[in-house]
């Protein structure tokens, strides 16, 4: 399943991890992160919003996005919805307004409206600190790059391929046939390289490994790195200190010092749709995904 090859770690306003799905404060729009790119889903729209990245404000709901590390396969995110709370005490306001239409030369000589409002900014935030909720976090290609190890395995180097080439890398491949060894059927893996030469098209570079060789050689999970992680924090600190974000330091405090447990998005979707604990796992840390685990071994069985 294609989600399954993407990670993502996510915060809420408070500097706790959390699902990479928001709910606006008007219900009217759901932000969830797919793969590398954010979901917004409309209220009576079946298909989403696709947000590769940049910039958005649509209603209740404000988006930040920029693409970093890994060749823009990552995608750090900051999602907002924000509701005003002059909607909880208007009530009071429409009531003062009332009376100051047929009173006004009397509150105006007192200065009895200016006085009500500033007392509610004080005391609820009013227009300058409206109520927020938000998740931050990066999303991004959870599998190293082999390449290298292929080019090792086959006895090459980057540069005679590229030579080979045009000057670009070749095409890695993994395969395997059936064939027949001492009177029996084995199978075996294959590792392989395309090239486009000049003279003869496309030419192929295989070599027969082992199972044991091949889990070593092929793409390893990874996940969100450090690397990756560090990158996010210092952008969210960008984002917070731009916004005027109340409270930003302790939020990034949190952040930075929490034990940040990431998550494979196939493992979540599957855990979800049965009803269960999302498996996560620390920066840094390496798990791999459980649906790997389980197709590796149905494919394992059935070579055996």
């Amino acid at each position: 399943m294609a989600l399954s090859s993407w990670a993502t770690v996510a915060f809420n306003e408070k500097g706790e991890c959390c699902s990479a799905v928001l709910e606006s404060f008007s219900k009217k729009y759901i932000a969830a992160i797919r793969k590398n790119y954010i979901a917004l889903y409309r209220e009576g729209k079946e298909q989403p919003i696709r947000i590769q990245f940049g910039s958005i404000n649509i209603d209740d709901i404000h988006i930040f996005s920029e693409r970093r590390e890994k060749d823009d396969w990552a995608l750090l995110f900051f999602i907002e919805t924000s509701e005003n709370t002059w909607k909880k005490y208007s009530w009071k306001y429409r009531l003062w307004k009332f009376f100051w239409g047929r009173f006004w030369w009397y509150f105006r000589k007192l200065k009895v409206l200016e006085k009500f409002n500033d007392r509610i900014n004080k005391k609820y935030g009013g227009y300058i600190n409206p109520e927020k909720r938000f998740m931050a976090g990066v999303a991004c290609y959870g599998y190293d790059d082999p390449y290298d190890r292929y080019l090792t395995k086959l006895g090459l180097t980057d540069e005679q391929v590229r030579d080979m080439n045009g000057g670009e890398s070749g095409s890695c491949y993994t395969s395997g046939r059936w064939k027949e060894q001492d009177g029996k059927k084995v199978y075996f893996n294959t590792l392989g390289i395309t090239v486009f030469t000049e003279e003869s098209g496309p030419k192929e570079f295989e070599v027969e490994v082992t199972k044991e060789e091949l889990a070593e050689v092929e793409a390893h999970w990874v996940g969100v790195t450090k690397e990756v992680f560090d990158s996010f924090t210092s952008w969210l600190k960008e984002v917070l200190e731009d916004q005027c974000y109340p409270g930003r330091e302790k939020i990034l405090e949190k952040v930075k010092d929490s034990t940040a447990m990431q998550y494979n998005q196939g493992d979540a979707y599957f855990a979800n749709a049965l009803g269960r604990k999302i498996p996560g796992y620390a920066i840094g840390k390496a798990e791999t995904p459980v649906l790997e685990t389980l197709l590796k071994g149905v494919v394992d069985e059935n070579r055996d």
